[in-house]
Parts: structure tokens; sequence; C-alpha cells
């Protein structure tokens, strides 16, 4: 790898077409529920609290991090770039979150599983030293999610990406000694 030669990981084209199919159709899933729940005779405290819980489940869950994600990818956005200067989960390291090559202290391969199994690179942050958090919206939210799945935002996942869990290790590789790789851990059941 050279630096002229940026790694980038994104998701691949069959889950960008299923996200740009799906989250449309949740978002009408979302107000067609809630426009049915609010016409029914029995609107109330009831009714809204059921529209409030479609809005927060669809909406919080699904429609907003899948339309943040078509934004990005629409946008050229990588979800993962590898460079000379370290890693930047996006493009631009104001407002996407990023780390330096010599803030890795070490890096763990977890295997996940559950409905999605997947592989992923868990980052350990050398003491003392720490990466720019993300500023932008969409960039926070993805920092989160990262955050719920693999109890830390310095991840790197496998699932649905266009390259293999072998190319990415590779990349990393490329910047990083052998001794910072730890054994990889059991499968966790997420």
């Amino acid at each position: 790898m050279t630096p002229e030669a940026p790694f980038e990981v994104r998701l691949k084209r069959r889950w960008r077409v299923a996200i740009a199919i799906g989250v449309p159709l949740f978002a009408l899933l979302l107000v067609a529920g809630s426009a049915a729940v609010l016409t029914d005779a029995s609107s109330g405290a009831i009714a809204i609290a059921a529209v409030v819980f479609i809005v927060a489940t669809l909406g919080g869950l699904v429609v907003v991090p899948g339309t943040l994600l078509l934004v990005r990818s629409a946008q050229g956005v990588p979800d993962l770039l590898l460079d000379e200067r370290g890693i930047v989960w996006g493009r631009d390291r104001r407002v996407d979150q990023s780390l330096a090559w010599d803030a890795v202290e070490s890096i763990a391969t977890k295997q996940v599983g559950g409905d999605m199994p997947e592989r992923a690179f868990v980052l350990r942050v050398r003491p003392g030293r720490s990466g720019t958090d993300a500023t932008g919206v969409g960039a926070r939210i993805l920092a989160s999610m990262n955050r719920l799945r693999y109890g830390t935002t310095w991840s790197i996942s496998t699932a649905g990406t266009d390259r293999s869990w072998e190319e990415i290790r590779a990349a990393l590789g490329a910047h990083l000694s052998a001794d910072a790789f730890e054994p990889e851990q059991p499968t966790d059941r997420a």
C-alpha cells in the first residue's frame, strides 16, 4: 500500500440497493402506521404512545441511520478509509471519527454471532492517546451504532463490506506491526 493509494471499504452494492428500497418502505410504514393509529376512534393517550413507539422504533433504528448511510454513499464517502495518517470512519477527519496509526496499541479480531454473523476488528487505543471524535450528525450516529454492537466506537465491521476480512487485515498490517494483532477471540452472541 502506498500513500497515494488509500484503502477504502464500502458497503456491498446489494446492501446499498436493499437500504435504498427498504428505507423508503419503512418511512412509508412509519407514516401509514402513525396515521392509522391516530385516525382510529380510540384516539387518546394510548394512541399517542403507540405513535411515539412507531416513530422511535422505525424512525430511530431504521429510517434515520439508513438515510444517513444512503446520503454518505451517494456522496461517495467510504465507510472506512485507511491512509498514511491512520484510520477514518468516513473520509473527512474534521467531521468523521479518526485515529492515527501511532495511537493504536493493539487490534483484536472478534467473531460476532447473531442474525448477521461477522468478524470485526476491535482497536485498543494506547493509554493517554485518543483519536478525534465524530462531530457530524451522521458520523456520530454511525459511531453510536458501533458502540452498541461492539462496545467501542474504535471498531471495524466486516459485515456487508466490499472487502474481505483478509483484505482489511492486510491493509491494517501494512501500517501496524504483526505484534499489534491479538489472537482471534471466540464467538459472541451479540
